[in-house]
C-alpha cells in the first residue's frame, strides 16, 4: 500500500519550493530504503528459485526511484542557479550603487558590463538546457528577468554618463 501511493502520484517535478523540495527528498530516501530492501531480500532467495519474474515486478519501482533522483538533481540544479542569479543581481546593484554616488569602483564600467553580459548569456545558456530536457523553469525566470533589468538599467546609466 505504501508503495502503490508513490506509483499512483504524479511524476516527480524539480522546485525551488522548500517544502516540495523536502517532500521530493523524503520520497526518495524511503522509496531508496525499500527498494535496498527488497533487493537485499531478492538476492537471499536467488540462490534458491529463479527471481527474474520478481526482477521484473521491481522495474516500475526502479523507474520511479531513477524519477526521483533525477527530481531531485534538477531540484539542486535549479536551487544553484538561483543562487548566483541572486548572488550576481546583489553584486550588480552594489556595484550600480557605488557607480551613481561616485565612490571608487573597482573594475571599468564598459569592462563590467561586458563580464555581466557574459555571465548573462551563460545563465540564459543553463535555463534554456534545462527548458529542452522539458523541465519548467518558471520559477527561475523572475530572478533571471530581475538581473537583466537591474543590467540594462545600469548600461543605460553608463551610457549617459559617456554622453
Amino acid at each position: 500500500t505504501y508503495l502503490r501511493q508513490f506509483m499512483e502520484k504524479p511524476p516527480p517535478v524539480p522546485t525551488l519550493k522548500p517544502e516540495q523540495r523536502a517532500i521530493l527528498k523524503t520520497n526518495y530516501n524511503s522509496l531508496q530504503k525499500i527498494f535496498n530492501r527488497i533487493q537485499q531480500q531478492l538476492t537471499i532467495i536467488d540462490h534458491e528459485i529463479d527471481i527474474s519474474d520478481l526482477e521484473l515486478k521491481l522495474k516500475p519501482l526502479e523507474t520511479l526511484l531513477k524519477r526521483l533522483e533525477k527530481a531531485w538533481e534538477v531540484a539542486q540544479e535549479f536551487e544553484e542557479l538561483y543562487l548566483r542569479m541572486k548572488q550576481q543581481l546583489e553584486q550588480v546593484a552594489k556595484y550600480f550603487s557605488q557607480l551613481k554616488q561616485g565612490k571608487s569602483i573597482p573594475v571599468q564600467p564598459e569592462v563590467y558590463l561586458d563580464q555581466l553580459l557574459d555571465t548573462c548569456d551563460r545563465l540564459a545558456d543553463e535555463l534554456d538546457a534545462l527548458e529542452a530536457q522539458k523541465h519548467s523553469i518558471h520559477e527561475l525566470e523572475l530572478p533571471y528577468r530581475q538581473l537583466i533589468e537591474k543590467v540594462q538599467s545600469l548600461k543605460e546609466f553608463v551610457d549617459e554618463l559617456h554622453s
